[in-house]
């Protein structure tokens, strides 16, 4: 059954980041029980300042993609939802390291390897389309 495209984009953006959270939510919990409890939440939060990043990018994707014949507006969504998506990361990862002092190395773990998952995913969807 064919799709129209804002659900098909809907339901990759969620199998995606369904894919995030499972592997940061693994991660966690190996660190969790291997080091200690606030290694696993370290872990949580990177992985959930990167699904917040990707949830906003299938939103600006989604705008962009509802503007796309007036002209350059979907590009300019596109521009400023990036910028905007890199200054709340970084915003978030200074909170999380310089405020709450969670583990650095687990929270840029958690963060990594949900980008990961991310890309491995994408590629996965794109494959099978």
């Amino acid at each position: 059954m064919n799709e129209n495209p804002a659900q098909e984009l809907k339901n990759k953006t969620r199998k995606v980041i369904g894919f995030q959270l499972v592997t940061g939510i693994i991660v966690a919990a190996i660190l969790y029980f291997v080091y200690t409890p606030w290694h696993g939440y370290s872990v949580l939060y990177g992985t959930m300042t990167n699904v917040l990043s990707s949830w906003w990018l299938s939103r600006g994707v989604s705008n962009a993609s509802n503007r796309a014949g007036q002209g350059r507006s979907a590009e300019a969504i596109l521009y400023v939802g990036a910028a905007l998506r890199f200054i709340m990361v970084l915003a978030l990862l200074a909170i999380g390291l310089a405020v709450i002092k969670l583990a650095a190395v687990a929270t840029v773990v958690g963060f990594v390897l949900a980008q990961f998952a991310f890309i491995i995913a994408g590629n996965m969807h794109g494959q099978r389309d």
